[in-house]
């Protein structure tokens, strides 16, 4: 985006800029000072205040100053190449543990005058590596420790122990060095599950802008008030950690900078905020929400008077239930991204209500605009655009990124956001979300700058453009524009596109232009590119050659009302008018052919689609598929992203990971047996044997390393020493790199014990009964049936590959979009309540028959009578319309699946309009439409894409089926209580419908609860209205 002046501007956005200045007077005049030397200045004022707690030790700023003035001495010699910026811009790594140490390195680094690059510790080599490479660091410091423990982490740079360092050296502070505000100060690279991580670079003008106690920044005015003793519980590789060392220490305050034994624990967590006296905290909302109702959390909060909160969106209600603990507390909800060096607004929260971040902090500016860069009136949603002193210099190596991300407004350097918003009245920011830049063309979502990417890279095109145009009947497609100083044959343009893009991006139509449409912005104005018609929308006419072409041509024929016998081999289905409606019809067609949608969209012609239909009369067996894609690795699910996302990003999101079990076996087992088919049972499920890393592309994948389990062998002791054990057999997984299966087998004088540790990644609740029938069998000496866990992970890569992946994405968004859906009742936390999960289980008064005569009389499964009995609990309890549940498809359909050990189950919705139900007939046969048109869909797994676990989770409802230790029934094991300190809930409500345990041929009805959310009362009140809905449908 160009400059825009007012000059340039209509009245109507020549008013809108006008209004929003009213609410950017940030302006503010001091002198630029680097935040290393006002520590430094604050050690020479108070040598001997504390400046960080850590692990119990206390480094008063005195010591801080003279240990990282050592390492920056150090540095300069290693690394300077003369003169009073020796070290600018040069950028060192620092991967060392949550101690006094890692603030010494980081201030070291920044008093040298070179930049520092955070890690931590428990990333991958890989990962660390690639950073590292891509930043050009030289030098990586961190532990002794971890040096001699991690030789993978060697590079080309030097690794260098910390401690070795400090032993010795000069520890006078170097004021030789010249630091400028445009010199770099630190580098983030912001973690994704998929995709190559990207440096983010914030200069030393950017952080002494943040850190300044200024009137006009209201985050830093409370965050560094005299006194403060701040807890810092951030990962060091996210910016929210140096939020939490350079505002404190930059005006005089103290770190409480807590471990990771003490993160992790909230009582130790607890015990050290009373120990330190830490009176201020920042944090996200689910961490407070996860300690809010645990006593002693509550007792060490009540001493903390400034929260400063942010990274998730602010919940309703937390705010009240933070006022409860102290009526003086400051709450501030706060906003920034990375790329504006951490923090660039702040709202003070008052009381419940509208949910603000505030305005722009000291000498920052916010506008909202519209995609063609006009400046939006007060209320109107555009996108957040950034500007000021906080926005940073870009991405390191990556200058188009940069520059499509960073611009010039105002004479301002500015960052583009991403984020929806919009200006209230009152001059605060609200966030709607993101904006989302790409198209949709016959199924699949299209990056348009990927293709202008491609055609600039032409070496005679000196512009483009690519926008999407439609045909009255016929498809829609893609017209690319282009200027050049000479003539460009446009066959030679799309070959050079076709090398590099799938055949779904490239334009159907080229236009060369004397020059682009801008908008007054500078822009290139997409809505004034002219029409043209497609280069060719059909190819000569060849006549099928045979039966499967022949086949394929009436098929296209008759889907798109055709004249027959007008369709030929070489004919395209989209070209021809075909879209994503009618390609689904031609599936429909061609299905028991064999074809699919991800076919269909992928081949598109008649010659191809017959070609395939040869090549299956040749196929691979699955036993061959099988056995090829066990040797790759594969990406993770949804799921499984997920569950890495809020174990590395949240407190205590880990807790309910591991599928733990304890069997000891009677005196007739045969041990050797019984060792046998247990190594044989876990051999044969690839899942059980999956690594997960990063990839060379730097993207999760879980690969079957078979070597990692080793044959499990006999420990001997008494049974007294098995039972003490029992205590602390269960323990959180190595997730990286590390086998995700614990099996130990126990021999005491009388008995057999199998220990079976499973974390969630590895399978989900239905692989339990497959694993342990297959241990039943192989005791037997009975073959096992075959697991194509990895052929089904090849197949679901496909899918979400394939334009049915957009499809059904799109069929929930539509379905369940723009309604205001109640999923769960009113949670509510009060002091009594402790963050452990609750259960409580209810014998149901029916039985199997009941069942039956229940399912043909309603013409409806007991899975969908438990959905529905749900649904008119929750409109009954809560007296709401749209009422919305979750529930689980177990994903075991298809031949791939049906003997797969792994995490393949899917979320799925059912939301009715209660109103429009007007008996329970009608009620069920929508819900049952609902569930068969979710596994469908179910390639898109809507609430792992769309819920917040324990935020906004909505409840889930499941009829669970072997999900239990059934399968070893014959082998007569009895259960032994284990001592799991990570059990905590699995979601904030679940509605279990399960066969009972002890053979009596009923059921039961199981409720598992957050019981940091809801009081015990309400659950059970809920529950027993969902029970006597149940009842009602079963017996009618």
């Amino acid at each position: 985006m160009a400059k825009s002046t007012l000059e340039k501007m209509g009245p109507a956005a020549s008013a809108a800029l006008a209004a929003q200045e009213r609410f950017n007077d940030t302006a503010s005049s001091f002198p630029f000072v680097p935040v290393s030397l006002q520590i430094h200045r604050q050690a020479e004022a108070h040598p001997d205040q504390v400046a960080v707690i850590a692990a119990g030790r206390r480094l008063t700023y005195g010591e801080l100053d003279r240990r990282s003035n050592i390492l920056a001495n150090f540095l300069l010699e290693r690394l300077g190449r003369g003169g009073a910026k020796a070290c600018r811009d040069m950028i060192v790594g620092v991967a060392l543990e949550r101690t006094e140490l890692a603030y010494v390195a980081e201030q070291g680094i920044l008093k040298a005058g070179a930049a520092f690059l955070p890690f931590v510790t428990s990333y991958p080599d890989e990962r660390i590596k690639y950073c590292l490479q891509d930043a050009g660091a030289s030098l990586l410091l961190t532990s002794r420790a971890l040096k001699d423990a991690r030789p993978g982490l060697a590079g080309d740079y030097e690794i260098l122990a910390v401690e070795e360092l400090l032993a010795a050296g000069d520890d006078s502070y170097p004021g030789q060095v010249e630091i400028g505000r445009e010199d770099l100060a630190y580098v983030i690279y912001t973690s994704g599950s998929t995709g190559k991580p990207k440096g983010v670079m914030i200069e030393q003008g950017n952080l002494a802008n943040y850190v300044q106690r200024d009137e006009k920044s209201i985050e830093i005015m409370h965050y560094a008030r005299p006194g403060r003793i701040a807890l810092a519980m951030a990962a060091f590789s996210f910016d929210v950690s140096v939020v939490e060392e350079f505002v404190p220490l930059s005006n005089g305050c103290t770190v409480c900078l807590a471990t990771e034994a003490e993160i992790q624990d909230p009582f130790l967590l607890s015990a050290a905020m009373q120990e330190h006296q830490v009176n201020g905290l920042t944090c996200t909302p689910t961490f407070l929400l996860s300690v809010l109702n645990i006593p002693e959390c509550r007792e060490a909060l009540q001493g903390v008077d400034f929260y400063d909160i942010g990274a998730e969106a602010f919940p309703a209600g937390l705010f009240g239930k933070l006022r409860e603990l102290r009526p003086d507390s400051v709450i501030l909800n706060v906003y920034g991204p990375t790329e504006c060096t951490m923090g660039c607004a702040a709202s003070l929260m008052e009381s419940e209500g509208e949910i603000v971040v505030g305005g722009p902090i000291v000498n920052t500016k916010f506008y909202v605009m519209s995609p063609q860069g006009d400046f939006l009136p007060i209320g109107e949603k555009g996108e957040l655009i950034i500007c000021g002193d906080c926005v940073g210099r870009g991405y390191i190596n990556l200058p188009d990124k940069t520059a499509k991300a960073f611009f010039t407004l105002e004479g301002l350097r500015a960052y583009h956001s991403g984020d929806l918003a919009s200006w209230t009245e009152a001059g605060t920011i609200r966030i709607h979300g993101r904006i989302d830049n790409q198209v949709k063309l016959r199924g699949f979502r299209i990056e348009l700058d990927e293709i202008e990417k491609v055609m600039a890279e032409y070496p005679q095109v000196d512009t483009c453009a690519v926008k999407v145009l439609q045909r009255a009947g016929m498809s829609d497609y893609l017209a690319g524009y282009y200027t050049s100083t000479e003539e460009i044959s446009q066959e030679a343009l799309l070959a050079f596109m076709k090398e590099r893009l799938p055949e779904y991006m490239l334009p159907a139509a080229l236009l060369r232009l004397e020059q682009m449409p801008q908008t007054v912005n500078g822009k290139i104005d997409r809505k004034e590119l002219p029409s043209v018609e497609p280069v060719q929308a059909r190819t000569a006419y060849v006549a099928p050659r045979n039966d499967n072409e022949r086949y394929i041509s009436a098929a296209f024929a008759q889907v798109l009302r055709l004249e027959e016998g007008s369709v030929g081999c070489e004919d395209d289905f989209f070209q021809l008018g075909g879209d994503s409606l009618s390609a689904m019809l031609l599936v429909s067609r061609l299905s028991q052919k064999g074809i699919s949608s991800a076919d269909v969209f992928s081949l598109r012609t008649v010659e191809r689609l017959a070609a395939l239909l040869e090549e299956r009369g040749e196929a691979e067996s699955l036993e061959e598929i099988d056995d090829r894609e066990r040797l790759r690795p594969h990406r993770l699910s949804p799921m499984q992203v997920e569950m890495l996302d809020n174990q590395f990003a949240k407190v205590k999101s880990t807790m309910f990971n591991n599928m733990s079990y304890l069997f000891r076996f009677p005196k007739e087992t045969d041990p050797e047996r019984l060792r046998q088919a247990v190594n044989e049972a876990i051999g044969n499920h690839p899942a059980l044997a999956m690594t997960i890393g990063f990839n060379d592309d730097n993207e999760l994948v879980q690969t079957y390393t078979p070597d990692i389990l080793s044959e499990v062998q006999y420990e001997y002791m008494s049974d007294l020493e098995i039972i003490r054990l029992a205590r602390g057999l269960v323990q959180p997984f190595e997730l990286f790199n590390a086998p995700l299966l614990r099996l130990r087998l126990f021999r005491s004088p009388k008995y057999t014990y199998m220990f079976f540790d499973v974390h969630h990644l590895a399978m989900d609740g239905s692989s339990l009964g497959l694993v342990l029938a297959d241990i039943t069998r192989a005791y037997r000496g009975e073959s096992l049936p075959r697991d194509y866990y990895c052929a089904y992970l090849a197949a679901e890569e496909k899918l979400c590959n394939s334009p049915q992946y957009e499809e059904d994405k799109e069929y929930f968004l539509k379905a369940y979009g723009g309604f205001d859906w109640c999923s769960i009742p009113e949670p509510d936390q009060r002091e009594s309540l402790k963050l452990e999960a609750r259960q409580r289980r209810v014998q149901l008064p029916f039985d199997e028959e009941d069942l039956v005569e229940a399912e043909e009389r309603w013409h409806a499964s007991r899975s969908v009578m438990a959905i529905g009995a749900a649904l008119q609990a929750l409109h009954e309890f809560t007296g709401r319309r749209y009422i919305m549940s979750n529930w689980i498809f177990n994903n075991r359909l298809g031949s791939y699946a049906a003997n797969s050990v792994g995490m393949l189950i899917k979320n799925l919705p059912v939301g009715v309009d209660m109103e429009k139900a007007k008996d329970t007939g009608e009620l069920l046969a929508e819900v049952k439409r609902q569930v068969t048109e979710g596994i469908a869909h179910s390639s898109y797994d809507y609430f792992v894409a769309k819920d917040r676990p324990f935020l906004d989770d909505p409840m889930e409802v499941n009829y669970q089926l072997n999900i239990n230790a059934d399968d070893l029934a014959e082998l007569k094991p009895f259960y032994l209580p284990l001592d799991n300190q990570y059990c905590a809930p699995g979601a904030r409500l679940e509605l279990e419908f399960l066969e009972n345990d002890n053979n009596s041929g009923c059921f039961e009805s199981e409720f598992e609860w957050a019981g940091n959310i809801f009081t015990t009362e309400k659950i059970v009140a809920f529950h027993n209205l969902y029970m006597e809905k149940f009842i009602e449908i079963v017996h009618g």
